[in-house]
């Protein structure tokens, strides 16, 4: 299984270091612990940028 840092996870989908690990804490992006750092599951990382692409595409745009 390939694996990324937490911390390059966060800066792939434009998040803090906190969100992100609240993220693999409630099961919603694949992670583990190994000798105190943390790492992400790299295609549980692909998944959710396509989804947040896709969140993104889909939200109506604001009119002024």
């Amino acid at each position: 299984m390939q694996q990324t840092r937490l911390v390059e996870a966060a800066h792939a989908l434009k998040l803090s270091y906190n969100p992100t690990l609240r993220l693999v804490l409630t099961g919603k992006l694949k992670g583990e612990q190994r000798d105190g750092r943390w790492y992400v599951d790299a295609k549980s990382l692909a998944a959710m940028q396509r989804e947040r692409e896709l969140a993104k595409e889909q939200s109506p745009v604001p009119t002024a």
